[in-house]
């Protein structure tokens, strides 16, 4: 349950963020890959919650990391501590 503490972004920041357009994160958004806050019904602003972003972009990562182990693809970078121990 969110708190009053918890802090709102604008698709702006969320943009900046993400390092991609306004454009990419309404279509995100509308698409439902972005979890949001429509003010003021269509056509009007939208927020998110920080916390949300973090969540599901969280998420994704993990799908598409999963993904690509099942594909078979290699990923790049070093190999997790948990697979080069023991």
């Amino acid at each position: 349950m969110e708190t009053p503490n918890e802090e709102f972004l604008t698709a702006r920041e969320v943009a900046a963020l993400l390092k991609v357009s306004m454009a990419t994160v309404y279509r995100m958004a509308e698409g439902g890959a972005l979890p949001h806050f429509q003010l003021g019904g269509k056509g009007h602003s939208i927020r998110f919650l920080k916390s949300d972003l973090f969540a599901e972009v969280c998420r994704s990562s993990s799908k598409s990391v999963s993904r690509k182990l099942e594909s078979g693809r290699s990923i790049s970078g070093p190999k997790p501590k948990w697979l080069t121990e023991g």
